[in-house]
């Protein structure tokens, strides 16, 4: 059973991740005729209109969305941005009932094809892209990014050194962008059961908790759970999720809101097949042959893994925003992130096949990896109007990252 309704919901997120100051200058010319006060004057329900720091959930029509806050700190048509970006939104991640990003990449954007299935690890235009955004935060995913709270995932094409202030994106990245806390009371389920005994719950409910005069309080609560078997005997789905938000409206003019999510990820999934490509089968170096899966790679094969396989990882991620307007058209947004990662497994796996077609060469890694990211953000932007309709749109910046990882890794050989 799934109950769905739709409301405005406001986004406040963006990134330069760069570990230094940033200073951006914007000028954009352009006639326009002032209509903004009186649509502000019309819906009393909005009473923040922040417009060059959100993005509203309604921006778009049915499958298509017009605007972005990535790469720009403020929100712009996508038209407007430098790079070929493809918005799947929330319309679309609940019509195809999507528990990953690689279900949604398939049939909402081109040029993006899927590197493994054990995270989220894609090739966009021919380069590897192994880290994802988070509200336009750089973040560390050594498993799949969970969807349950997920507002929609904006797919950024191409080189994005300019756009995001990071090299690292060379064919380009995903943003997944987190859901807001309304001020309409809405609340959603949806429940999957499948083969093998899969079962997952994802669950939302948002509203208000305070509505006074001078102060506006909306929250949102997101519960997940998932768990089931795979095709393989080793293989498990086992994680839960549980996330909020907080929206604070501090009169017309003043907002601060607080999300964020704790993700537990106990579920097993790792390569088990192993792929013949010895000379036994008839290749060599010289003269190649296909590749072919081995037939004693069965769907009870695991080179010396029992069922209790080691790959445990928790995620945790605090986003908090204040948004002001210093005055008619001067406004200033403060941004504070925090990304937490870690990652406990033991992967025994087969390297190589023997010369025998049968005896497979195997690695015990032993593996944690502690993953941090505190990123703090400030940002003013100003709007000049000039004669004869004109506008001068100024924004300025600021960003101090600190990111550190600790890895602790043994490899050993055991017995063939």
């Amino acid at each position: 059973m799934k109950f769905v309704t739709y409301s405005p919901q406001s986004v406040l997120r963006r990134i330069f991740p760069a570990f230094a100051v940033f200073f951006a200058a914007s000028v954009a010319l352009s006639a326009q005729t002032s209509t903004a006060d009186s649509d502000a004057e019309k819906d009393s329900e909005d009473v923040v209109k922040l417009s060059p720091f959100l993005v509203q959930d309604d921006d778009g029509d049915g499958y298509r969305s017009d605007k972005t806050l990535v790469g720009s700190r403020t929100a712009k048509s996508v038209l407007d941005v430098s790079n070929s970006i493809a918005i799947i939104n929330r319309q679309t991640i609940e019509d195809l009932n999507a528990v990953d990003v690689h279900s949604l990449l398939q049939v909402g954007v081109a040029g993006v094809s899927q590197n493994q299935t054990i995270n989220d690890d894609y090739n966009i235009r021919g380069f590897r892209s192994l880290y994802s955004l988070r509200d336009g935060i750089t973040k560390v995913a050594y498993k799949r990014n969970p969807l349950y709270d997920v507002e929609r995932v904006e797919v950024i094409r191409g080189p994005a050194a300019m756009l995001l202030g990071n090299n690292s994106f060379l064919g380009g990245t995903v943003n997944f962008v987190t859901r807001g806390a309304s001020h309409k009371k809405t609340g959603d389920v949806q429940l999957t059961v499948g083969e093998n005994s899969y079962y997952r719950l994802q669950a939302n409910v948002t509203g208000p908790l305070v509505d006074k005069n001078n102060l506006k309080l909306d929250y949102r609560l997101t519960l997940g759970y998932n768990i089931g078997d795979k095709d393989k005997e080793i293989e498990e789905e086992d994680n839960k999720f549980l996330g909020g938000a907080l929206g604070f409206q501090f009169g017309p003019n003043t907002s601060f809101t607080l999300s964020g999510y704790y993700y537990q990820d106990d579920g097993y999934f790792y390569w088990e097949d192993f792929l013949d490509y010895s000379s036994t089968r008839g290749g060599s170096t010289l003269n190649p042959k296909w590749a072919v899966l081995n037939p004693y790679s069965t769907k009870e094969f695991s080179p010396g893994r029992g069922k209790d396989a080691l790959w445990n990882n928790k995620d945790i991620f605090i986003n908090a925003t204040f948004l002001t307007k210093i005055t008619d058209n001067t406004n200033f947004r403060l941004a504070f992130y925090v990304s937490k990662d870690i990652d406990e497994r033991r992967h025994v796996r087969g390297i190589s096949i023997a010369s025998d077609n049968v005896t497979l060469n195997r690695q015990d890694i032993p593996l944690r990896i502690d993953a941090n990211t505190k990123d703090w953000q400030a940002d003013i932007t100003n709007t000049l109007e000039l004669p004869a309709g004109m506008k001068l749109d100024t924004t300025v910046g600021a960003d101090y990252i600190l990111q550190y990882t600790l890895q602790a890794q043994v490899v050993a050989t055991p017995p063939s």
